[in-house]
């Protein structure tokens, strides 16, 4: 008898063409995802894998190729058709609501809330049941806005899974997790794909890709360089190779494989460039900060780990005089500076890498030379009225692209046609050329692939090694043990003690994110 044919894929890209103004982000690029499956897409920033995924989620229409669900062509002409389809996507942005609450952000657009098939009382438990399974702690009543990182992006899963979706697209989910939570969604994942569900899974995190894909598929620059390769015919350096476009691939720029590294140039007993001394903050009578005290001295990171929603925004803003402090002061070069404007911060030669590079760090409407010279502006102006010639600030951003090789259409063009890491970089390389004495970071790499998450890792540790003062806040753990000269842990607003070490323990530090020590 002849073998049975095999069955269709759960969903098919075939020959994927998209064409961005002056960018051609797929060029004939493929993905084939199986049901019962966890798909692992990897590639650099500017790839292809968000526009491919986008595809899959009805969000783009390509201007050639194919799509099939289940061995059906199809063409989505909305992501809500794809929905319909059973095809659901978590974004990186979250898409939520901000004003409503998180079950109202659950209900909104499902169609069986919509039609009042069942009451909302029904409703809510069937979602708490759905919670209850994924192990996701869900605050049903409280409104978005006030939710951390973390449990937005919970929010955004729960918010997917219950469309009962047979594909589903998850970009980054792990982002903003302790080890803990990971491992929690990985068990999540497998349970779906074992009850016959299709995911895919963007990563930058090799260890995690290689711990939970069945099979995995590599972009580079917009085609398909390998598809669907078994995870245990591939080690993470043949991986590693893969997406940056290389053959063979060796250790990360940055990379530390010795903790007594004789090129330290840290000095253990200097004074503090900046301290915090028992500082707490209060933000609508919420505590964010309590009695947290922390020295940072040159030529070393400290590292502090957290998830998101600890209070790592509070201290990073604290660091950078954005927020004054309740209770307790703030030194710099052992003068009191509490409650100084941030300006005089700056001033004074404090660096600040926002968490938030979209919305907090630069406007996407400013072009590419204006986001670089924020930081530069009022030593660029020239004149007794201090105006700021635009070739001054041209000449500027041409020296911020060129220090971390920032590739950018133009100066003149909108910095939100930037990829992420590309905007990380410049963002960071506007930092470096001011020569910071004290440099605050605040999730640096995360959403980066692993080319520039590698720049810009290793950029902090030239810092470091320079004489600045690098503070390092950062939900991923194996970031902060690899960069931190110390290692610290917030949770719930209050910080731990040094981890014994280098090197430090992973077990310790991740039992201390998840409050479990």
């Amino acid at each position: 008898m002849p073998a049975p044919a095999p069955s269709p894929a759960a969903l098919e890209l075939r020959g994927i063409r998209v064409r961005f103004p002056g960018t051609l982000a797929c060029d004939g690029a493929g993905l084939r995802l199986r049901a019962g499956e966890v798909h692992a897409l990897v590639g650099e920033n500017g790839a292809g894998k968000s526009t491919l995924a986008h595809v899959a989620a009805g969000l783009l229409r390509p201007e050639a190729g194919e799509l099939r669900l289940a061995g059906s062509p199809r063409r989505f002409a909305s992501p809500r058709e794809a929905q319909r389809a059973g095809v659901a996507m978590v974004f990186q942005s979250y898409l939520l609501v901000e004003r409503l609450s998180v079950l109202d952000n659950l209900l909104l657009g499902w169609d069986r809330a919509r039609a009042f098939v069942l009451p909302r009382r029904r409703l809510r438990q069937e979602l708490e049941r759905l919670a209850a399974r994924l192990g996701l702690e869900l605050p049903l009543d409280a409104r978005v806005e006030t939710l951390s990182a973390g449990e937005k992006q919970r929010v955004a899963l729960a918010r997917a899974l219950s469309r009962e979706a047979r594909v589903l697209l998850l970009d980054e989910p792990t982002a903003v997790l302790t080890p803990d939570e990971a491992g929690r969604l990985f068990a999540v994942m497998r349970r779906l794909a074992a009850e016959g569900v299709a995911v895919l899974f963007v990563s930058h995190k090799l260890p995690e890709i290689l711990e939970v894909a069945d099979r995995i598929s590599v972009l580079h620059r917009g085609r398909t360089l390998a598809e669907g390769v078994e995870r245990g015919q591939v080690n993470a350096q043949q991986l590693a190779g893969m997406m940056v476009g290389m053959t063979e691939a060796g250790p990360a720029p940055g990379d530390r494989t010795d903790p007594t590294d004789p090129t330290d140039r840290s000095d253990r007993s200097a004074q503090p460039r900046l301290a915090l001394d028992q500082v707490s903050v209060v933000v609508d009578g919420i505590v964010r900060l309590s009695e947290v005290s922390l020295a940072l001295r040159p030529g070393r990171v400290c590292g502090v780990a957290g998830v998101a929603g600890n209070g790592q925004g509070e201290l990073a803003a604290a660091c950078a005089g954005l927020l004054a402090p309740h209770s307790g002061r703030v030194l710099l070069e052992g003068q009191d500076v509490t409650g100084r404007p941030a300006r005089e911060f700056l001033a004074r030669g404090v660096g600040f890498l926002a968490e938030d590079r979209h919305g907090e760090a630069t406007d996407g409407r400013l072009t590419v030379a204006e986001s670089a010279g924020l930081r530069a502006y009022r030593r660029l102006a020239r004149g007794p009225l201090g105006w700021l010639h635009p070739r001054a600030l041209e000449a500027h951003a041409a020296r911020v692209l060129a220090e971390l090789q920032v590739v950018a259409p133009g100066l003149a063009a909108p910095s939100a046609a930037l990829s992420g890491g590309n905007l990380q970089k410049l963002l960071l390389g506007r930092e470096l050329l001011e020569a910071p004495r004290v440099l605050l970071v605040h999730q640096p790499t995360q959403g980066l692939d692993l080319g520039a998450a590698a720049a810009v890792r290793a950029r902090l540790r030239q810092a470091a090694l320079a004489g600045a003062a690098v503070l390092l806040l950062s939900s991923d753990l194996d970031e902060v043990l690899e960069l931190g000269d110390e290692v610290r842990v917030l949770y719930r607003g209050r910080l731990s003690p040094p981890l014994p070490g280098p090197p430090f323990e992973r077990g310790a530090a991740g039992a201390l994110m998840a409050g479990l020590a």
